[in-house]
């Protein structure tokens, strides 16, 4: 029952660090590209990969919420 419990507290916080992990690599990111100024506007590569990002952000929150 302990080696049970154990095992299930790692892989609770395994996944909790690696959910944090990936939420400072998306702020390090935004932070490393930059704002785009309001009176430009975006070329699509730029848009994409925000929507990626903005995606597996999402996915990940509900995968959490699910495990």
């Amino acid at each position: 029952m302990a080696a049970d419990l154990d095992t299930r507290y790692r892989t609770m916080l395994i996944l909790w660090f690696s959910l944090l992990m990936s939420v400072v690599m998306l702020f390090v990111m935004t932070i490393m590209i930059g704002p785009v100024p309001f009176n430009e506007e975006r070329d699509a590569p730029t848009s994409v990969v925000l929507f990626a990002l903005a995606a597996v952000g999402t996915f990940l929150v509900v995968l959490s919420f699910a495990v």
